[in-house]
């Protein structure tokens, strides 16, 4: 088993996941499915008569891409579903640049309810989404030899942990960020209390 084949399957396995999370942000209810429609009108890309429709075939699509991300790697349907992927991502994409660029203040909410605004973060999210397209694509065409369950799984979970990084990537950069500046208070209120002291 080459090692082509298992990066593809790591490509597959993370835009699989992410945009599986995407889909059920969306569709885990009425209310989740009005703020995607919400979401989409605040971006005044389409009239809002349209932004249902446009939230529905997004749902669409997003759905038959993680259908066709489940086929063997290196697959015609594989190839295509990662192809679909790239072109889906680089619209999100284009829609982002476009808020930034007329400077709308509204959240992405791509995976779900948030209070983020829409920033260059999402935007390098959806390219690093879009690099595993492309790698996936190329390992695909160059992988040979027969798939064998333990390679298989180590991959798929890889895959798996890169899609909850990038999803939660903001996140966890708040969160390390906020420590770092946690501790240099404290440091710099130690500092101080010494000097005091001393």
């Amino acid at each position: 088993m080459d090692s082509a084949i298992l990066i593809a399957i790591v490509a597959q396995a993370l835009v699989a996941s992410v945009l599986a999370v995407s889909l059920v942000s969306k569709v885990r209810g009425r209310i989740a499915f009005q703020r995607f429609v919400a979401t989409i009108s605040a971006f005044n890309l389409f009239s809002k008569r349209f932004s249902k429709a446009a939230a529905v075939v997004a749902i669409a699509v997003e759905l038959t891409i993680i259908g066709l991300l489940l086929a063997e790697p290196g697959s015609t349907r594989a190839t295509l579903g990662l192809g679909a992927a790239f072109t889906l991502l680089a619209a999100y994409s284009l829609s982002l640049v476009s808020v930034l660029a007329r400077g709308l203040e509204t959240s992405c909410n791509c995976f779900g309810s948030t209070d983020h605004t829409v920033s260059l973060y999402d935007i390098g999210r959806n390219l690093a989404i879009m690099g595993s397209c492309v790698g996936g694509i190329v390992a695909g065409a160059d992988s040979s030899g027969a798939l064998q369950f333990w390679p298989v799984a180590l991959a798929t979970v890889i895959g798996l942990v890169g899609a909850v990084m990038l999803i939660n990537g903001r996140t966890f950069t708040e969160t390390l960020t906020g420590a770092l500046s946690d501790d240099r208070s404290m440091r710099h209120r130690h500092s101080h209390a010494e000097a005091a002291h001393g």
